[in-house]
Parts: structure tokens; sequence; C-alpha cells
């Protein structure tokens, strides 16, 4: 293993962002959803509605939100539970 020493004055370069615009998209509908309301999620371009779930999905269980999602008509639908 090789360790390099960087100086203050050689500042590393910064970290690129990890969440896609996809993930941002998903992790803000979620935090303005409320309870009982649904949001209609209109599929666009190689979006799949199973990988729209999928995405909504992963991010409802890392802000601890419970919601149902179902699909019709080329549009994901997502209702917070409670």
């Amino acid at each position: 293993m090789k360790v390099t020493t960087i100086r203050p004055d050689e500042a590393p370069p910064k970290p690129r962002p990890t969440a896609s615009k996809m993930t941002r998209q998903v992790e803000e509908m979620l935090a303005n959803l409320k309870p009982g309301s649904v949001t209609k999620i209109d599929l666009e371009g190689n979006e799949t509605a199973r990988g729209v779930k999928s995405s909504i999905t992963r991010a409802a269980r890392r802000m601890g939100k419970e919601v149902d999602l179902w699909d019709a008509a080329g549009s994901v639908f997502v209702q917070q539970r409670g």
C-alpha cells in the first residue's frame, strides 16, 4: 500500500456528488409527500416503472418513510402510508 501525505497548500480534489439527478428528485418528492396524498410521476425517455419504483423504495427506506407504489398507463403513483 502506498501512502502519500498531502500538504495543506496542495488541497485534494473535491469529492464528486454521489446522488444522481433522479435520486435528488425522488428524495425531494418524498420530503414533500404528505400522508394520504398521492403523487403521480410520468415516465420519460428510457425510464421504466420498475426502475422508478425501485429508486423510490430505496429512498423511502433511507428517509424512514413507508409508501405504497403502483403503476398504470405510463405513470407511477406514490402514496405515503399513515
